[in-house]
């Protein structure tokens, strides 16, 4: 495939003073495309991501998680409680086209850092705030973090098994959501920007965003006054619709019917003919009716199947149907290294396995530049080359801590 110019936004740089993951997948991405994203962060206010994930062995630190979703970033360390931090925090930011941040609403402005504060310093810069429930409202204050933002959205109570208690996401799910979001408003931001010349600021309310991500339920509320709740693996409209038990150490399968045509299919794939003239699965609406005796059916035909084999022989025959992969699996699968979904990239403490850009472009490819930055591995180059501050006096502010 010909690679063309990787570097998209090679031009644009970002200050990133965000935090954990939202924040984090926002810089990412344009920093995969080309973009100079430069996090912003303190060891007296560590990054939750470094202190709580696995590390690597000697790093202090250096957790897998932000080796791995902070890939192709760079790192200056400025300590924000300083006076002289700030200030120099807004000295990147006078040079930067962008600027990220995930606080709760008022931190930035108590730092200095306000939209308001920073226009005066670059009238066309944009910022994004991504915090849990937006810069208005009666939450705005509220803490939150994306686990249990799926609760408050009502996301959790979608989950899990009938009249069983609300399943959540074991990750923050939201948070990636929501830097892809955040990432795409940027874009808009941008273009806006090209055409007028004008930057603007971008308000992000993360619990809002996630509601926006299962319209159908609510709508079904405000039109019908039906409350939805958990259905398991089953499908409002479709039957079956399931995961079905294989043989081996907890193995299962997909399979999901969509039309009457792909359930004649699947009929004639399990050898099952009579299934497709058993009356009580004659159309969609009776299969749904039915779908507890359908689901025993096929169970029956796939417990001493191999899932994969099961799979296979079901897309054979045009109907949707996929192992359930654990994690192990995933990572030995064919089809994810053939499409190169992770590649090892050195790193001080030792070789680390990122995700890649998961799109290909036939002239732009975006590309990994290398794993998350050590803590503060390009202070030294921002302060001198980038804002031109002696050697001496880079010494100093390390002194006074702040730099730390």
């Amino acid at each position: 495939m010909p690679r063309h110019d990787e570097n998209v936004f090679g031009n644009l740089r970002v200050t990133n003073f965000g935090w954990f993951w939202v924040a984090t997948v926002m810089g990412n991405i344009f920093a995969d495309l080309g973009a100079e994203v430069v996090k912003v962060e303190s060891r007296t206010s560590f990054d939750n991501a470094r202190a709580t994930t696995v590390s690597l062995a000697g790093s202090q630190g250096e957790g897998l998680f932000t080796i791995n979703v902070q890939h192709s970033m760079k790192s200056i360390q400025l300590n924000l409680a300083r006076p002289q931090g700030v200030s120099i925090a807004k000295e990147m930011v006078q040079q930067s086209d962008v600027v990220i941040e995930n606080y709760r609403p008022g931190v930035m402005e108590k730092l200095g850092l306000s939209y308001a504060e920073l226009r005066k310093i670059r009238p066309d810069i944009i910022m994004v705030s991504a915090s849990a429930y937006g810069q208005v409202g009666p939450l705005r204050t509220a803490s939150g973090f994306g686990t249990n933002l799926a609760c408050v959205t009502g996301m959790d109570t979608l989950q899990g098994y009938d009249k069983d208690e609300p399943r959540p996401f074991n990750i923050a799910i939201l948070d990636p959501m929501n830097g892809v979001l955040g990432a795409y408003a940027l874009l808009a931001a941008l273009r806006h920007r090209a055409r007028t010349g004008e930057g603007q600021y971008i308000d992000i309310a993360q619990a809002e965003a996630t509601i926006g991500m299962f319209g159908a339920p609510l709508l079904d509320y405000v039109f019908n006054k039906r409350v939805q709740h958990a259905i398991a693996n089953h499908d409002l409209t479709m039957a079956p619709h399931n995961v079905y038990r294989c043989t081996g150490d907890d193995a299962w399968v997909t399979i999901a019917i969509a039309t009457d045509a792909e359930w004649r299919r699947l009929c004639a794939a399990t050898g099952n003919e009579t299934w497709a003239t058993d009356e009580r699965f004659a159309d969609a609406y009776l299969r749904l009716r039915n779908q507890r005796s359908l689901d025993m059916l096929i169970t029956a035909w796939t417990l001493n199947r191999n899932a994969v084999d099961i799979a296979e022989l079901l897309q054979s025959h045009g109907v949707a149907s996929a192992p359930v992969l654990n994690v192990a699996q995933v990572a030995e699968d064919e089809h994810y290294k053939d499409r190169e979904s992770w590649m090892e990239v050195p790193h001080p403490f030792g070789n680390a396995v990122v995700y890649t850009v998961p799109w290909k472009m036939s002239g732009t490819q975006p590309r990994v530049r290398g794993p998350g930055p050590l803590v503060g591995r390009d202070t030294q180059y921002y302060l001198q080359e980038l804002l031109g501050i002696p050697e001496a006096q880079t010494d100093k502010l390390a002194a006074e801590k702040v730099l730390d």
